[in-house]
């Protein structure tokens, strides 16, 4: 029982690291960043001046948001490890077919309910 609350804990602080710092909008905007950067290797009219320029602030930018989706991602394992010192069977239970498929249906569970919510608000 202990178990499933901490699994359920560690899920909904998940969760809200992943809200809080859009992960989504973060993947996106370094997918958009990864196509601009094609883009411009594969321009044939553009000077190599000009395409160093636009090629290097690509770079920067998709510098700066790989660090924000590292970041949250540090987050997130940390609270992981911090969840293996404090309780064992925790971690060994999420190691499990049985803990996957709860952290699974307990993440779908809790987008579901907090987008309910707040609909009502």
């Amino acid at each position: 029982m202990i178990t499933h609350l901490g699994l359920i804990i560690f899920i909904i602080i998940s969760y809200e690291i992943i809200i809080f710092f859009n992960l989504k909008d973060l993947l996106k905007k370094n997918l958009r960043i990864y196509s601009e950067i094609i883009k411009n290797f594969s321009e044939n009219k553009l000077s190599d001046d000009i395409k160093q320029n636009l090629i290097i602030d690509s770079s920067k930018k998709l510098f700066f948001v790989s660090i924000k989706i590292l970041i949250v991602l540090v987050f997130i394992v940390i609270l992981f490890f911090f969840l293996k010192f404090i309780k064992i069977e925790i971690y060994n239970y999420i190691m499990t077919i049985y803990g996957l498929f709860e952290i699974i249906f307990v993440y779908f569970f809790y987008a579901f309910l907090r987008k309910k919510i707040n609909e009502k608000i």
